[in-house]
């Protein structure tokens, strides 16, 4: 009998061992879909709604996303069809069709934001000199972010270390600015502004491919 016993054991081992393994194994599956749910379903109308209600109060405009979305996996992020709109009035002041984002995993040990891409597309910006012909109609937010910081502020922020960060693959296509001259009575436009710059970091990171340096527009349709 006691031969029969310990001929049983290594089968009993197998099959608990066997058991943890399906549990440990159930629980990483299920921490999986978790993450892909919160990525792909929670995060995107939780971060739509705080970017429009915080952009809204901070620059005093209205502030629309058409949606964003998240890959948690590839660490990307589209966020489509942003505009913000005068401070008075429904005209269009900032807008842009798409801005693609692609965060790499070594930010985390590198302790600051490497982004692999960045990609604006349709970027827009109406730039009015009102009739006064000393102010513009993005003065008020000259004003108030240039506005001196407070004593215990200043010397807080004076303490910090300078932010760390990796930005690659910078690409802006086909760009709108358009500025009206009020007091001249003039129109001027710039479009098709395309540029790509390859990096701009101050951490000690590197690609294997980079976009080439370009710039190019069209001024006043010349």
């Amino acid at each position: 009998m006691a031969k029969r016993a310990l001929r049983t054991l290594p089968s009993f081992s197998r099959t608990r061992r066997g058991s943890i393994l399906l549990k440990a194994g159930l629980w990483i599956a299920g921490l999986i879909v978790l993450f892909a749910i919160v990525g792909f379903f929670v995060v995107p109308p939780v971060a739509k709604h705080y970017l429009v209600n915080g952009l809204s109060e901070k620059l005093h405009r209205q502030v629309t996303i058409d949606d964003i979305k998240v890959n948690p996996f590839a660490l990307t992020v589209l966020i489509k069809g942003l505009t913000i709109k005068e401070r008075s009035g429904s005209e269009v002041f900032v807008s842009f069709s798409e801005l693609f984002l692609d965060l790499q995993a070594e930010s985390i040990y590198q302790r600051g934001p490497i982004l692999r891409e960045i990609r604006l597309a349709n970027p827009y910006a109406r730039i009015v000199r009102n009739d006064d012909g000393t102010t513009y109609n993005f003065s008020d937010l000259l004003q108030e972010f240039s506005a001196p910081a407070e004593p215990a502020k200043k010397e807080k922020e004076e303490t910090k270390a300078a932010p760390r960060f990796s930005l690659n693959n910078i690409q802006l296509i086909s760009g709108r600015l358009e500025f009206d001259d009020r007091p001249k009575h003039a129109r001027h436009t710039v479009t098709e502004i395309n540029v790509a710059v390859p990096f701009l970091s101050n951490l000690d990171y590197l690609l294997e491919d980079y976009v080439q340096p370009a710039f190019s527009a069209r001024v006043n349709g010349a």
